[in-house]
C-alpha cells in the first residue's frame, strides 16, 4: 500500500521562517523613502543595509531573484562605509537565499564566504565584538551542517554541528545550542537512529523552555511526535503533535500550525488502519472520521493564507485517507486536485507519487486502461528522476494490473523490474546501515574529544591565569628601561609611519573612490526598473532586470580590485550601454573599437573608469537625438592608453533637456569622482594620467559633439 509522508517540522537555520506580509510592507516603505545623509550619496546608511538584508531574508521564499539583488545593492552599500559586519551579514544571507532555493552547492559556497570572514573578524578582534563575531562563527559552522544533511552528507553536517556546539557553548547562548541539538537529532532521524534522535530533541526542548523560545519548543514537540508515529507509538505521538500546535496557535505560527493540523489528521487515521487490523471497526471509523475533519481543517486553513505547497499536500492527504476507506470516487477526484497543484508546483516527485496512487485507484475498480495510463505516467517520472522507491511500487502495481487483464508477458517483466528495484533498495539500505554505525561511532568519538578538549581548555585557563602575573610583575620591573628604550626610537619609528600612513591613505582612497561609483549605478538602473514596473512593461522590466544583475556581478567582481582586464571593464560597460539604450527606447547606437595591436585580455585598467564619460554622453548627449551614436576608441600612444569617448550631441554648451524637465549641466559626480582616481593614479604610479575634452563642430562651425580623450599608463597583466 502506498503511504504519504508526514510533514517534517524543520529546524531551519536560526528562524529562517516564512515572514509576516505586514513586516514586509514595512521594510518595502523603509527601502523605498531611504534617503542618505548626502544626496549624491557620499555617505550611506548602516540602518539601510540592515533593512535591505532583512526585507531580502523576509522575501527569499516567495521571489528569491529579487531578493538577491537586495543582497547585491546591501553588499555595495556595507563595502562603501568599510562595514565588516553587514559584509558578513550579506555573505549569510546570500547562502540563505540559495539554500532556499535548493541550490546547495551556492549556498556551501556563500556561507564558506560567511565562515572564513567571521573568523577573521573574530580573530583580529581585541574588544567587546569578538563575542558576537563568535556568534556569527557558529551560526555559519550551523548553516555549513544544515546544507551538507539537506544533500545527504550526514557526517560533514555532525561535524560542523559539534564544531559550533562549544563556541555557543562557551557563550553561554542557550538558544543557539537548543537549536545545534535539535539539528543533530533531525540527522539521527534521517538515518533512523530514532533513539538518539529522540535524545538530542530532548535535550533541545529542556534549553527552549529553560529560555522560553516558543517557536523552538513547537518545533521540538512536533519533531518528537513524529519520531514516535515512526514508531507507531501514536498516543505519544499525537500527545506531542497536539502540544506542538497548541504552542503554535498562541504565538500566531499559521504556517507551522497548518502543518501540525496535517500530521495530526495522518496519525489518527494510521491509529484507524491499525484497529482495522485488530477488527476493532467501532474505534477504525471513529478515528476515521477525526482523521477528515483535521485533514480538511488543514486545506481550509492553506487556502485561506494561500499556502500551496500546503494545500497541495492536504488534498493528497485527504485522497489518500479516502482510498484507503475504498471510498475510491472522492479519492480520484482529491487525487486530480492534488495533482494539478504539484505540476502547477513543479513538484516531479509527488506527481509521479499522486500518478501511481490513481493507476492502483482506478486498478481496484477494474479500470485498467485508465490505471495502465496513470501508471505509465507515473513509471515514466520515476524513471526520469530516478526515485527507486517510486520505480518499485510503479512496476509492482503494472505487474498485478497486467496480470488481471491475463497480459502475462507484461506481467512478468514488470514483476523483474519490481525484484531489481527492490534489490536496489536493500543494498543500498544496507550501505545506509554501515554508513549510520561508521557515522555513530565518529560522532561518539568527536564528542569526546570535544569534551576533553573543553576540560583541557579549562585547565589552561588556570594556568594562564598565574602566568600573567608572574608576567605583569616582570613587566612592571622593565618599564624604565623600555620607557628610556622608547624615546630613543620615536623619531625613527615616527617618520617610518609617516611614510606607510601616507601610502595607506593613498589606497584607502582610491578603494573609496571605487566604491562611490557602484551606488551611482545601482541608482539608475533601479530607477529604470521602477520605471518599467509602474508602466506595467512586463517584458521590459524582466529584460532589464535580467541584464541589471549581471552588471551587479560583474561590479562586484570588479571593483574589488585596482585594476582589471580590459576585457572585464569593456563588458561591464557594453552590459551598462545596453542598460540605458533600453531605458532611453534605442534612440542611440553605440560602437567599440580597439586596435588589433592591444591584447584586451592582458591590459590592465582602472575599473568603471570610463563609465562616468559615457553615462556624462548618454544623458547629456545623445538621449534627446533621434540617431544618437557613441563611439569608444581604444588605441595604445607612446606606451600609454589611448581612451575616446566621442558623442554626436549637442555638445558641452549647450544644455539638454532631461526627461523630468529640469536643465543638467555636464559635470556629474561620477565625472569628478574620475578626475580624482587619476589624481591618485599620477601619485601612486609618478605617471602624467590626464583627461581632455575637445568640443566638436560641423561644417558650419555648428556644435556637432563632444570627444572626451583619457591618457593612462599602459600596463599589462603578464
Amino acid at each position: 500500500m502506498r503511504k504519504n509522508f508526514l510533514l517534517t517540522i524543520y529546524v531551519l537555520c536560526f528562524n529562517f521562517v516564512f515572514g509576516q506580509q505586514q513586516k514586509i510592507d514595512s521594510l518595502t516603505k523603509l527601502v523605498k523613502n531611504y534617503k542618505p545623509i548626502c544626496n549624491n550619496l557620499c555617505i550611506a546608511d548602516s540602518g539601510m543595509v540592515k533593512n535591505l538584508n532583512e526585507l531580502s531574508f523576509e522575501i527569499m521564499y516567495t521571489n528569491p531573484d529579487t531578493a538577491l539583488v537586495l543582497n547585491i545593492a546591501a553588499l555595495q552599500l556595507s563595502q562603501k562605509i568599510n562595514w565588516p559586519e553587514g559584509v558578513g551579514q550579506c555573505y549569510n544571507i546570500f547562502g540563505s537565499v540559495h539554500f532556499v532555493a535548493g541550490n546547495f552547492d551556492s549556498a556551501i559556497f556563500y556561507f564558506n564566504k560567511a565562515l572564513a570572514h567571521w573568523t577573521l573578524l573574530a580573530s583580529q578582534s581585541n574588544n567587546k565584538n569578538i563575542g558576537a563575531f563568535k556568534i556569527q562563527q557558529a551560526k555559519a559552522l550551523s548553516n555549513m551542517g544544515l546544507v551538507n544533511w539537506n544533500k545527504g552528507e550526514y557526517k560533514k553536517a555532525i561535524d560542523f554541528y559539534l564544531e559550533a556546539l562549544p563556541i555557543f557553548e562557551t557563550l553561554k547562548d542557550t538558544g543557539k545550542m537548543a537549536t545545534v541539538l535539535g539539528n543533530i537529532g533531525l540527522v539521527c532521524n534521517d538515518e533512523g537512529d530514532f533513539k538518539n534522535a529522540l535524545d538530542y530533541y530532548f535535550k533541545a526542548l529542556k534549553m527552549n523552555e529553560a529560555t522560553n523560545d516558543n517557536i523552538g519548543i513547537a518545533n521540538m514537540l512536533a519533531n518528537i511526535g513524529l519520531v514516535y508515529n515512526n514508531l507507531e507509538e501514536y498516543s505519544k505521538a499525537l500527545d506531542y503533535n497536539k502540544r506542538a500546535l497548541k504552542v503554535n496557535e498562541q504565538n500566531g505560527n499559521e504556517y507551522d500550525a497548518i502543518k501540525q493540523y496535517a500530521n495530526i489528521g495522518m496519525i489518527y487515521h494510521a491509529k484507524s488502519e491499525e484497529f482495522k487490523k485488530q477488527e476493532k471497526f467501532a474505534e477504525a471509523d471513529s478515528n476515521y472520521t477525526v482523521a477528515l475533519e483535521f485533514s480538511f481543517k488543514s486545506l481550509r486553513m492553506a487556502t485561506d493564507a494561500g499556502y500551496e505547497e500546503l494545500k497541495a499536500n492536504s488534498l493528497g492527504y485527504i485522497a489518500y485517507i479516502y482510498s484507503s476507506n475504498e471510498e475510491y470516487a472522492k479519492a480520484i477526484d482529491y487525487n486530480i486536485q492534488a495533482l494539478k497543484k504539484e505540476q502547477e508546483l513543479g513538484n516531479r516527485n509527488k506527481v509521479a507519487f499522486i500518478n501511481g496512487n490513481l493507476g492502483s485507484i482506478f486498478t481496484k475498480m477494474k479500470k485498467y486502461s485508465e490505471g495502465e495510463k496513470y501508471l505509465l505516467t507515473a513509471l515514466n517520472i520515476s524513471d526520469s528522476i530516478g526515485a527507486v522507491l517510486l520505480q518499485r511500487d510503479n512496476h509492482e502495481s503494472l505487474s498485478k494490473l497486467y496480470e488481471e487483464t491475463h497480459d502475462y508477458k507484461k506481467a512478468l517483466w514488470h514483476h523483474q523490474k519490481m525484484l531489481a528495484a527492490r534489490d536496489s533498495i536493500f543494498n543500498e539500505e544496507k550501505s545506509k546501515e554501515f554508513t549510520r554505525k561508521e557515522m555513530q561511532y565518529e560522532f561518539e568519538k568527536k564528542e569526546a574529544a570535544t569534551k576533553a578538549e573543553h576540560d583541557k581548555a579549562e585547565a589552561i585557563s588556570i594556568v594562564e591565569i598565574k602566568r600573567q602575573k608572574l608576567i605583569r610583575n616582570v613587566t612592571m620591573g622593565s618599564v624604565f628601561l623600555g620607557g628610556l628604550f622608547a624615546f630613543m626610537m620615536v623619531r625613527t619609528t615616527n617618520r617610518r609611519r609617516k611614510e606607510v600612513f601616507e601610502k595607506t591613505v593613498s589606497e584607502v582612497e582610491m578603494k573609496a573612490l571605487r566604491a562611490q561609483m557602484n551606488p551611482h549605478f545601482i541608482f539608475n538602473s533601479l530607477q529604470s526598473i521602477k520605471k518599467y514596473i509602474l508602466e506595467n512593461e512586463k517584458n521590459n522590466a524582466a529584460e532589464y532586470l535580467s541584464k541589471f544583475a549581471m552588471l551587479m556581478r560583474l561590479i562586484l567582481e570588479n571593483s574589488r580590485k585596482q585594476e582589471v582586464t580590459l576585457e572585464k571593464d569593456l563588458s561591464a560597460l557594453e552590459i551598462y550601454m545596453q542598460l540605458e539604450k533600453l531605458r532611453f527606447q534605442n534612440r542611440f547606437q553605440y560602437l567599440i573599437e580597439v586596435d588589433a595591436a592591444i591584447d584586451k585580455e592582458d591590459t590592465l585598467i582602472p575599473p568603471l573608469l570610463l563609465q562616468p564619460f559615457v553615462e556624462n554622453s548618454i544623458l547629456h548627449g545623445v538621449s534627446a537625438k533621434e540617431n544618437g551614436v557613441i563611439k569608444i576608441i581604444i588605441a595604445k600612444r607612446n606606451q600609454m592608453l589611448y581612451c575616446a569617448i566621442e558623442d554626436n550631441g549637442k555638445g558641452r554648451n549647450q544644455n539638454v533637456k532631461m526627461e523630468d524637465g529640469a536643465e543638467k549641466k555636464r559635470e556629474s559626480l561620477g565625472m569628478k569622482i574620475t578626475q580624482e582616481r587619476l589624481h591618485i593614479i599620477n601619485q601612486q604610479k609618478k605617471v602624467n594620467a590626464t583627461v581632455n575634452i575637445v568640443d566638436l563642430k560641423d561644417e558650419q562651425n555648428n556644435p556637432a559633439g563632444l570627444r572626451v580623450e583619457l591618457l593612462l599608463p599602459f600596463e599589462s597583466a603578464f
